[in-house]
């Protein structure tokens, strides 16, 4: 009953009345996330949410969803509604950067990588709306990765919205520590970590809530060097 209760609530962008408690591993019905075949199914629940809610949601950019690099310096997708988004998504095929500047694409040279990017956005944009499932004072976009090791190393201590923003650039043929298959793997892993509510077992080992312990994490090393790299680079390209 309760379970059915979230899910309902889930669907509706409401919530349970949940904190984060004295642990900073998330619970089930803390947050809802979505996956990129559910966002881009005109038959679920998600792909209505989508459209009933877009045009608030990307109100302030004129309609607009953008991911990838915006401008000359990279490439980007262009989204212009819904109904573009549903078109493209779930996008298939070998993953790569893009190639070329695009508008509501039904395919593009980045594969299912692009998708699972338009879905780590879809899903940090509507939380940050309040239209999907979160905690009164932390959005999906605040949480934090942790456990990683190896080639997933340079993950640790980023947020869910610094993790976009790296993925962004990636798509859009910038370059970064993590590399395309690494951020893939990844960010399928973030847009399934809480479908229907439910944490999934790899949410449970590798997202953490922040501020749970009084303290406010710190961004990742890794965006404020992307951040750094991207300045430079514009400066470059303003004093040629």
């Amino acid at each position: 009953m309760r379970r059915a209760l979230r899910e309902l609530l889930t669907v509706l962008g409401l919530g349970l009345a949940t904190t984060a408690g004295a642990t900073s591993i998330p619970n089930d019905g803390d947050f809802s996330s979505i996956a990129q075949v559910l966002w881009g199914d005109p038959s679920h629940p998600a792909a209505d949410l989508l459209v009933a809610q877009y045009d608030f949601v990307y109100g302030s950019t004129g309609g607009l969803l953008e991911i990838g690099i915006s401008g000359p310096s990279g490439f980007s997708i262009l989204f212009t509604s819904a109904s573009g988004v549903i078109g493209y998504l779930p996008a298939a095929n070998a993953i790569g950067p893009l190639n070329a500047d695009l508008v509501d694409p039904s395919s593009s040279s980045s594969g299912a990588y692009a998708g699972e990017v338009a879905a780590l956005a879809l899903n940090v944009d509507f939380s940050d709306a309040g239209h999907l499932l979160r905690l009164p004072a932390v959005a999906f976009g605040d949480l934090v990765l942790v456990g990683f090791a190896d080639a997933l190393a340079p993950a640790n201590g980023l947020s869910v919205r610094e993790l976009l923003s790296i993925a962004n650039e990636i798509l859009g043929g910038g370059s970064s520590v993590l590399g395309i298959s690494e951020l893939y793997d990844i960010g399928e892993q973030v847009n399934s970590s809480f479908v229907n509510g439910v944490v999934s077992s790899w949410a449970q080992d590798h997202l953490r809530i922040p501020g749970t312990d009084g303290t406010v994490p710190e961004p990742g090393s890794l965006a404020l060097l992307c951040l750094g790299l991207a300045g430079l680079g514009l400066s470059r390209r303003r004093r040629a």
